[in-house]
C-alpha cells in the first residue's frame, strides 16, 4: 500500500494533469492552424474565387499580446505584417512591409458616434474607414480623396464582405472557416489600392470582433 505521505504527494499533483492537457491542445490546434494557413487552398469550398484577382491571405496571430497579423501572397511568402499597440486609448496599428518598415500608421477615433480608424502615411492622412450603424448587415466606407471611395457592405454571419466602387464589386474578404485563429482570404481587383483595401480588411476584422465581444 502507498504510504500516507506518498499518497498526498501524487494527489497534490494530480489537478496539474488537465491543464496539461489543455494546454498542449492549444498548441497543437495553433500549429496545425498555421500550417494550413501557410499552405493555402483555394479550391475549398468557403474560399472559392468568384472572379479573377489578386490573392492575399491574413493571419491572426493567436499567441500575441494585441492583435498582431501576417498578410501573405497566394504562394504563402510574407508580404506585409500588422502590429497593434499595446496599453492605448484606442486600437492603434503599425502596418510594415517584409522588412519591418512602416508603411502607413492607424489609429482609432475614441469620440466618433460611428466607429472609425484614420490611416496615415508619414502623419498624412489617406484614409478614413468608418462603420455605419446598420441592422442586420455590417456597412464600412474607405473614404479617400477625391471620388474613389469603397463602400463595404459585409455578411456578419458568414463573414464575407465585399468592396464597392462605382456600382462594381472589386474587393471581396471571406473567412476561412477550418482554421483555429481568424484567417481571412482577400481578392483584389485589378487597378485597386492593394494596401488601402488590405489595411481596412484588418481593421475591419478588429472593428467587428472588438464591438462582438
Amino acid at each position: 500500500m502507498m504510504s500516507n505521505k506518498k499518497y498526498f504527494k501524487y494527489k497534490s499533483f494530480l489537478p496539474v494533469f488537465p491543464l496539461i492537457l489543455i494546454i498542449s491542445m492549444i498548441f497543437a490546434l495553433s500549429s496545425c492552424a498555421r500550417y494550413s494557413y501557410r499552405h493555402p487552398r483555394t479550391d475549398s469550398p468557403d474560399m472559392k474565387r468568384e472572379f479573377s484577382a489578386k490573392v492575399y491571405f491574413i493571419d491572426q496571430k493567436f499567441w500575441s499580446i494585441g492583435d498582431k497579423f501576417t498578410i501573405t501572397d497566394e504562394k504563402g511568402y510574407p508580404v506585409f505584417f500588422v502590429k497593434e499597440k499595446f496599453l492605448t486609448i484606442g486600437d492603434r496599428l503599425s502596418f510594415m512591409d517584409e522588412n519591418g518598415s512602416l508603411i502607413f500608421y492607424i489609429k482609432q477615433k475614441v469620440l466618433s458616434l460611428n466607429k472609425q480608424y484614420r490611416i496615415y502615411n508619414n502623419k498624412k492622412l489617406v484614409a478614413r474607414v468608418i462603420k455605419r450603424i446598420k441592422p442586420f448587415n455590417d456597412k464600412f466606407i474607405v473614404d479617400l480623396p477625391g471620388d474613389n471611395d469603397y463602400i463595404v457592405l459585409g455578411d456578419f454571419i458568414n463573414h464575407r464582405y465585399s468592396f464597392i466602387r462605382d456600382g462594381r464589386k472589386v474587393a471581396q474578404i471571406s473567412k476561412k472557416w477550418n482554421s483555429f485563429t481568424d484567417n481571412y482570404m482577400v481578392e483584389i481587383g485589378p487597378h485597386e489600392d492593394d494596401l488601402i483595401i488590405l489595411a481596412a480588411a484588418v481593421i475591419i476584422d478588429m472593428a467587428s470582433h472588438k464591438e462582438d465581444s
